[in-house]
């Protein structure tokens, strides 16, 4: 048990939880924190792939650039 656990568990027992329900608790709002967790870092995720598009058009346009550069030096 994470240290989390441990204070939810203790904080239950300390008020007239039985061990077991209280245990059960713990777990319940470990997992309902976990979930977040994804949902954060999914959100993450999303903006950074967002963000790799906007860079992938950005480089594609610089080399469009260079190459119409190059080919302007070598043509008459």
């Amino acid at each position: 048990m994470s240290t989390a656990e441990i204070e939810v568990v203790e904080t239950f027992t300390s008020i007239g939880v039985a061990a077991d329900k209280a245990m059960a608790a713990a777990a319940a709002l470990n997992k309902r924190d976990a979930m977040a967790d994804i949902g954060a870092v999914r959100k993450d995720i999303a903006s950074l792939q967002s963000d790799m598009n906007l860079l992938k058009w950005m480089v594609a346009f610089l080399l469009a650039i260079a190459v119409a550069i190059f080919v302007k030096q070598f043509t008459p």
